[in-house]
């Protein structure tokens, strides 16, 4: 044994003196360099490959948009090299396309390619300059909110804030209610039809006066001065200018052109208001080389020093706060796990032997560390769950070394038994260690924003065992040689253990030997009955656990007609009532609301958002007794109501992927896709537990269509040429800036709201002929008005609409929910209106992740079978081996019933470190019973292996359930999505060992 290369290494570990407390050493200290120094964030790094362009096409109807824009822009687009799906949505106005691409392509050079597609795609000529973005996620460590100032000062407060934040290392911020003013001057109606001018013709008049240009240097040599030529800011005000119009030029004086010339805060930018007054919002993002801690205290000692007595200033939305607090909650039960492995080790084992094999796993644990920060990663939710999922693992390798070395030490010296222990498990270990990391290794390439999220966890468990693996070799066994064991320093709890062994479990084995039949019968009906709790819908699935979290959102869906006015006292209105109603339920629930208008009120993108609304900030779930569901239900039983409002969505957003969310495409023409929607509407209507539902069908608007009088052709009249005069006139021409204090003001030339004459009365707005003459619109062209959508939209070249319905899981499951409509609803729909449906974006995401995850432990179990292949020089004993992990995922399977939990995607996770863990216990029992088997009979060789093995196998199971055995106790909100990979693989290990101790004999028995 001594002379293989592996075997000689542990042997020189042990004999030498400083050696394996060098390593040590070295991996403490490493260790320990990495803890003080890797990065922390909130969630690992992610990458979403999607490319966003927006077109702009002033004037344009949803239908021009989409002729003109987006189809010849999707035809050119259509082929670039790794492209999955193409939304495009046209609307009045604008276009926007986005296009997602796969996963392993290179985003930067996608948009390269996206870019050289548009460039050749020939776009009408008046469209203004087209903008394409690349989706790239930020952190966000807090959020800030600026109250009580002006809108003169606004913006200039959030200037200074954003200065003094850089200058303590925060430059990473985005703002939300930052006002820019323009100036308005209203033309006088009257004016423009007697002197018969269109707004094109003003705007350039009026912008050749007020545009200041610098006009050279004045003075002698170090002394200059310099000149402009322009008119004053007040003066444009005052409409004290004149402006030259015509050919000749005449001259009119401002205030005869214009009724009022006024600054206003522009009514297109997103804006933020409480208590009906402007405020702002400064977001705090982490840069990508930044730790999220670091930036967090940076702010908060910033923010205890601020001090401006001319605004409020609040902070809120702090998600440093969160890692902090899954930092305590992981760590909480990391110590607690901890010292229950403690507690087991010390009952089994000698007290000595206990305490080195534990400290494998503070060893192994920085060891990992120090790996994760050689390589770049970073301590985030993710992979602190994945330390605490591998606690129980990493000291599986030295219980095996440890048990085998208090046997051995009865017979022979302390470091000869500390060396033939390590030789010995060598093969048993190696075997275990390389089945659980080809049980792991497959989730590595699951693929999507899912894959990128999960990753850390194979990641972490691979570097764990890679590092247990260093530890259980090199440095436990010459720990465990430096003390002697003898039969008279067992503890009572050991002397008990041995008789329960000797007395209970060997007969208990025999009799599974000798009455195998009703083993194998036990064994089925465990996995059958479990089967029919899953096939019945009594333990059922949900892809992602829904955590609810502090915020509400109030969405309102306001009428094409509302005007900016209109909307913002409706919704001071409701934030009055909300914040009201909140009050009245918990004083001391609410802890900020405000009015968000012109910004969609969800981070994630949706083609047809609702841009208006409430944002409603709650105290953390931990710290309240009122719940999320109760404060909305309060909300939603008295709403106001309005004559401008279509729809009140009141929600909760959730983390993680939307899991409680049906999500239906339907494919076909706009007449047929409306009416089926409204019928898809109505029958989710009927299920119990679905609530906003919504669809992303536009609402219709009139659309004015003007055709030349044949007569006017000879006149050299052409359509394109009304286009720019019609345009003109019912566009606000906003062609200019202007600089003043420091800020550029556009300049909006337009028709005053309080007189509409021109626009109500389209037909006599003044058309300029070729001959110079002017004749009224309704003598030159026919008008005919038809009624059209206000947006279109088009996935992969084909016209969609999406029905989208939010699940309460509490009453019900979205998968049932989905099946019956799939089954029932879904295709009389299509018979009826001969349309296509298909499963939404969340949907499809959630079936691929699904199906890679099949692959993968398709995968996982041929490596294993391969490997135990290689470790036992047998084809039957592996395939022994693999009957036992159906019974340990039937018992994961089974503990979510127990404990009330659905199965989710981390459970699917959790099954595969279930597979790896189980077939480590079996590999103990099955090496050993090899061994026994060259000097007697089978049963004999089994009965024996099962005993001398009954100990590690034990241990090692109820070290790695003790390990997650708190986490399943946690009652925090911010440990539900975490909990049900630790029921799969407590529960998984729970009944798997029992099974592995009396099914594997039994199976073992057939095997020749």
């Amino acid at each position: 044994m001594r002379n293989r290369p592996s075997f000689r290494f542990i042997y020189y570990c042990v004999d030498n003196k400083v050696f394996a407390h060098t390593l040590l050493l070295i991996v403490t200290v490493l260790g320990l360099v990495g803890l003080f120094n890797i990065q922390t964030q909130l969630i690992p790094n992610l990458t979403i490959p999607q490319v966003f362009t927006t077109f702009i096409w002033p004037g344009a109807s949803a239908e021009q948009i989409e002729s003109n824009i987006t189809e010849p822009a999707e035809q050119n687009v259509d082929g670039i090299t790794g492209l999955d799906t193409m939304i495009s949505v046209s609307r009045l106005g604008s276009a926007t396309m986005v296009l997602s691409f796969f996963q392993d392509q290179d985003i930067n050079t996608a948009r390269q390619e996206v870019v050289q597609a548009y460039d050749s795609t020939r776009f009408p000529d008046d469209i203004e300059d087209w903008q394409t973005q690349i989706v790239e996620p930020k952190e966000q460590v807090a959020r800030l909110l600026i109250q009580d100032v002006s809108n003169e000062n606004l913006k200039q407060a959030i200037r200074n804030i954003q200065t003094e934040l850089k200058g303590q290392g925060i430059h990473s911020t985005a703002t939300t209610g930052e006002i820019n003013l323009e100036l308005v001057l209203e033309v006088a109606p009257q004016w423009l039809l007697n002197q018969q001018v269109d707004l094109k013709t003003l705007t350039r008049a009026t912008q050749s006066m007020l545009v200041e240009l610098p006009s050279g240097f004045l003075g002698e040599a170090g002394q200059y001065s310099s000149s402009e030529i322009g008119t004053p800011f007040d003066n444009i005000q005052k409409l004290d200018w004149s402006l030259n119009i015509g050919n000749p030029p005449i001259t009119h004086h401002a205030s005869t052109v214009f009724n009022n010339a006024y600054l206003r805060p522009s009514e297109k930018d997103s804006r933020l208001f409480v208590n009906n007054q402007p405020a702002a919002e400064i977001r705090v993002f982490r840069a990508t080389n930044q730790d999220l801690l670091t930036v967090a205290s940076n702010l908060e000692n910033w923010f205890k020093q601020y001090d401006n007595p001319n605004l409020t200033l609040s902070v809120y939305d702090e998600t440093w706060s969160y890692f902090y607090d899954r930092l305590f909650l992981l760590g909480k039960n990391g110590v607690f796990g901890l010292i229950l492995i403690a507690i087991l080790l010390s009952y089994f084992l000698n007290k000595k032997t206990a305490f080195w094999v534990g400290m494998g796993i503070p060893i192994s644990l920085l060891g990992t560390v120090a790996v994760m920060y050689a390589l770049g990663f970073q301590i985030n939710m993710i992979s602190l769950f994945a330390m605490i999922l591998s606690l129980g693992i990493i000291v599986d390798d030295a219980i095996v070394v440890g048990e085998r070395h208090t046997s051995l030490s009865q017979y022979m010296s302390s470091a000869k038994a500390a060396k033939d222990a390590a030789c010995e498990m060598v093969r048993p270990i190696l075997t275990s260690s390389m089945t659980t990391l080809a049980a792991f290794f497959p989730l590595l390439f699951i693929s999507g924003v899912m894959g990128q999220f999960l990753k850390e966890i194979p990641v972490v468990v691979i570097t764990v065992i890679v590092a247990s693996l260093i530890e259980c070799f090199y440095i436990l066994p010459k720990h465990l040689s430096s003390f002697e064991i003898k039969d008279d320093k067992q503890s009572k709890y050991q002397v008990r253990f041995r008789h329960f062994r000797i007395h209970h479990f060997l007969p208990l084995i025999r009799m599974a030997i000798k009455q195998r039949a009703i083993i194998f019968s036990a064994a089925i009906s465990f996995i059958l009955i479990t089967y029919a709790l899953l096939a019945t819908g009594h333990i059922k699935f949900s892809f992602f656990p829904s955590y609810t979290s502090d915020r509400i959102t109030i969405e309102v869906d306001f009428a094409p007609k509302a005007t900016f006015a209109q909307k913002q006292s409706f919704l001071s209105e409701l934030e009055a009532f909300t914040t009201n109603k909140i009050n009245n339920l918990d004083a001391f629930v609410l802890k900020q609301a405000y009015v968000v208008m012109n910004k969609r009120l969800g981070e994630r993108y949706s083609p047809n958002p609702i841009n208006n609304g409430i944002q409603v900030w709650l105290t953390a779930q931990d710290n309240r007794e009122i719940s999320n569901e109760a404060i909305i239900s309060a909300l939603n039983n008295a709403t106001p109501k309005s004559d401008i409002v279509r729809q009140i969505i009141i929600d909760q957003p959730r983390g993680g992927p939307p899991s409680d969310t049906i999500q239906i495409e339907l494919i076909g023409q706009d007449d047929q896709l409306e009416k089926a929607v409204v019928d898809l509407k109505a029958a989710l209507n009927d299920f119990n537990g679905v609530t906003n539902i919504k669809d992303d069908i536009s609402t219709l608007i009139p659309n004015h269509y003007f055709q030349l009088d044949g007569t006017m052709l000879f006149s050299g009249m052409d359509h394109h040429n009304l286009y720019n005069q019609v345009q003109s006139y019912l566009q606000d021409s906003k062609q200019f800036t202007l600089s003043h204090n420091g800020e550029e003001i556009d300049i909006t030339i337009k028709v005053p709201d309080a007189n509409l004459a021109l626009k109500d009365d389209l037909l006599t707005l003044p058309i300029l002929l070729p001959n110079e003459s002017y004749l009224p619109l309704g003598e030159i062209a026919d008008l005919s008005v038809i009624e059209k959508p206000q947006q279109l939209i088009r996935k992969n070249r084909n016209r969609t609409a999406t029905v989208s319905a939010r699940v309460d899981s509490q009453v019900t499951n979205t998968y049932e929910i989905e099946h019956t409509v799939q089954n029932n609803i879904i295709p009389k729909l299509e018979e009826k209106y001969a349309i296509i449906t298909m499963a939404g974006k969340i949907k499809q995401d959630q079936l691929k992740t699904i199906s890679e995850l099949k692959s993968g432990a398709l995968i996982g179990i041929c490596a294993i079978f391969l490997i135990l292949t290689w470790s036992a020089n047998s084809f039957k004993i592996p395939f022994a081996i693999l009957l036992t992990v159906p019974l340990s995922l039937m018992g994961g399977v089974l503990g979510h019933g127990i404990l009330g939990f659905d199965i989710t995607l981390l459970s699917l996770f959790g099954f595969f470190g279930l597979m790896g863990v189980t077939v480590n216990d079996s590999i103990i029992l099955v090496l050993r019973y090899q061994t026994l088997l060259k000097s007697i009979s089978k049963e004999a060789a089994l009965i024996q292996a099962s005993g001398d093995r009954f100990r590690a196998v034990i241990l090692t199971s109820l070290t790695t359930i003790g390990g997650l055995l708190p986490l399943l106790f946690e009652t925090s909100f911010q440990a539900q999505f975490l909990i049900p990979m630790a029921i799969t693989i407590a529960f998984g290990l729970l009944f798997g060992t029992l099974w592995i101790l009396l099914f594997l004999p039994a199976i073992l028995t057939l095997v020749g």
